[in-house]
């Protein structure tokens, strides 16, 4: 028992020293404390919630204990290390409670901040077999990398992938897992295939992870609300999700279901989603097809395209999920071995719009590097996309494909298609018909303001030589004109939504005249890039008086003038391959026809055209894309992007 010690002037240094004692002992569990919330950031709200709510105990705690020693004996005042001892305590509790809510502040802005910034989710093959959980901040991308592992992300969760973790925890709110609400991108980039052949169906196999009751409750809850109302269907994805990706290598036939059923979980939960990429998802037969064939008492396989099926889902029954997301970007199929890198692949453009077009929120699609399919899904209907920018960049596309993917925006704003940094499997270029573009461009002409067109390296409308060398007749491209929409398979698969789209409007009337079907009408149109034949073409203009006129013969009119045929309020025009005094590629019009057209232009742009501040490619060359040939190009090659690499970085 520490002995009494009266209160004199001489005690002085024994009552300081006593009280620095007192001090350090009352103040140590609270050192403790403030130890524990160091870390804080990195634990939940509750958690953070109870450390300050037991630190405020402390400090009234002892401020209690104080003022009831006020009112004991009256030795009190002799019995100094009591006195110094719980005034010691006041002032401790009370530092450390302020100290406290402080932090408490603080992280409360930090988490604020750390929630509106992106996140995104990659769902990849390089991270099949990995237990990778990194989300960045600041100006970084930040993700989770979660391919092969069925844990849906919490953030309790140390680890997505681990010998002893439960392969599904959900948060007391299956709906919203706390980390969901984080996530801005989503990309998933397994497809099904498996190098030289296509998986359609999933065998269903032992269950290799043992759950918890409650999360595999949790789990079945999830996949019901996911929409799928069959049983077996439920059942495969629950084996699906069950199935350890540690025991899976490249080829496994797995991979493909258990990364489309991550996916779609990931979506669910992800009720901020902005932005969505994915790679082919898988083909299925036509409506018509698949009913003709059970018909026929051959029915076709069902595929168990999980993600693919979602999508579809949550369009056609209004599901309340993707309901924020804007960008859409199709990525090419990196799992096979068929086509290599370096050539376009081919790509089922009309699959992957359809999944996505009636999403309320989508803004653009893009795709890069794609040619034809030689099995197309049906193409979709005319203005019944949501998106209003499309951007096909480095492909290699036959018109009617073009044309169908412009008249399937409701309202299109930008349209950007370009060739060019890939090579030709057949050596063969695909023909680029101008005047089936245009036809289909027209249709948006009171809406469309940015237009980018880089095209005219495989153009062959323009000159004979290109068209003998590349062996491609004035048949074959007739052939290739766009088709009437009443195709049995077609008016069956959008058989509901034909009855509700408005009736489509003829692009150009036979009977107009050519300069109201001119670059002239595009009223909005500000940004145009463009090859300089094109340029011309395109403000000629497409009318009924030139529909015997393959070759363009009534295209010489010496009185034309390109200036005056351009949108009235174009900012910036950028012309692709033309070079000072080259030769214009059109049949039977003057040599120098486009030097004297630019010349003109830049006369008498400023009080004709006195919004264009910005025309580039008139004194310097600016080189039309091109599909490579032969093996001295590869310097030429279209890489893509970089691929997305986690950063290490710790979440805080």
């Amino acid at each position: 028992m520490m002995e009494k010690i009266d209160h004199r002037p001489d005690n002085s240094f024994v009552n300081v020293r006593i009280t620095l004692i007192v001090i350090a002992i009352v103040s140590f569990p609270f050192n403790l404390i403030g130890i524990f919330t160091e870390n804080a950031q990195t634990a939940s709200i509750n958690q953070l919630v109870a450390i300050i709510i037991t630190d405020l105990f402390f400090a009234v705690y002892l401020t209690v204990i104080y003022f009831a020693m006020l009112i004991i004996v009256g030795a009190v005042g002799k019995h100094v290390v009591c006195v110094y001892g719980n005034l010691a305590c006041l002032v401790s509790g009370l530092f450390h409670a302020y100290a406290t809510l402080v932090a408490a502040m603080d992280r409360y802005k930090a988490y604020i901040a750390r929630i509106s910034r992106p996140k995104s989710v990659a769902l990849c093959p390089s991270c099949s077999r990995k237990s990778n959980y990194h989300i960045t901040d600041e100006d970084q991308e930040t993700g989770v990398a979660v391919l092969a592992s069925p844990e849906l992300i919490d953030a309790e969760s140390e680890s997505l992938v681990g010998g002893g973790s439960t392969p599904f925890r959900a948060s007391e709110d299956t709906a919203t897992p706390r980390l969901g609400t984080y996530v801005r991108n989503i990309q998933l980039e397994r497809s099904p295939s498996l190098r030289y052949e296509v998986v359609e169906s999933y065998q269903l196999r032992r269950a290799e992870r043992v759950l918890e009751l409650d999360d595999l409750l949790r789990l079945e809850e999830a996949i019901i609300q996911l929409g799928f109302e069959s049983v077996e269907k439920q059942e495969k994805i629950l084996n699906i999700l069950l199935q350890d990706p540690a025991t899976m290598d490249d080829n496994d036939p797995r991979s493909p279901f258990l990364a489309q059923a991550l996916a779609a979980l990931l979506v669910f939960i992800s009720p901020m989603l902005e932005s969505l990429s994915f790679c082919p998802v898988g083909y299925e037969e036509p409506k018509l097809l698949r009913l003709e064939a059970e018909a026929d008492g051959e029915p076709l396989p069902i595929t168990d395209y999980v993600f693919r099926h979602f999508l579809k889902l949550v369009c056609e029954k209004n599901m309340p999920f993707l309901q924020n997301l804007r960008a859409v970007r199709f990525l090419v199929d990196p799992n096979t071995c068929v086509y290599g890198t370096s050539y376009y692949q081919p790509y089922d453009l009309f699959s992957s719009l359809n999944l996505v077009r009636r999403l309320p929120a989508v803004d653009s699609v893009h795709v890069d590097a794609i040619s034809d399919t030689h099995l197309p899904s049906v193409e979709p209907p005319p203005r019944s996309g949501n998106y209003t920018c499309i951007t096909i960049q480095h492909s290699s596309l036959h018109c009617p494909y073009l044309a169908y993917t412009i008249e399937s925006a409701k309202r299109l704003e930008k349209f950007t298609y370009g060739i060019g940094g890939r090579f030709s499997r057949n050596g063969m270029l695909i023909s680029f018909h101008p005047e089936c573009v245009f036809r289909a461009l027209f249709a948006h002409r009171a809406s469309l303001r940015q237009l980018d067109l880089d095209v005219e390296g495989q153009t062959r409308l323009l000159d004979l030589i290109g068209l003998r060398y590349l062996k491609y007749t004035i048949e074959e491209e007739e052939q290739e004109q766009e088709l009437p929409r009443d195709d049995p398979v077609y008016l069956h698969e959008w058989a509901d939504e034909l009855e509700k789209l408005p009736v489509e409007e003829e692009g150009i009337p036979s009977n107009m005249p050519v300069d109201a079907c001119s670059l002239r009408s595009f009223l909005q149109l500000k940004d145009l890039s463009i090859g300089v034949h094109i340029l011309y073409l395109y403000a000629r203009g497409y009318g009924g008086e030139q529909r015997g006129d393959p070759w363009g013969d009534q295209l010489i009119d010496e009185s034309y003038s390109l200036v005056d045929h351009l949108p009235p309020n174009l900012e910036s025009l950028r012309i692709y391959g033309y070079k000072k005094g080259m030769k214009p590629r059109l049949r039977g019009v003057p040599q120098n026809l486009l030097e004297d057209q630019l010349a003109k232009l830049m006369a008498e742009k400023d009080q004709k055209l006195p919004r264009l501040a910005v025309i580039e490619g008139i004194e310097e060359l600016i080189p039309n894309g091109e599909t490579l040939e032969g093996p001295g190009n590869k310097d030429k090659l279209w890489k893509g992007e970089a691929d997305d690499e986690w950063t290490e970085y710790e979440y805080e």
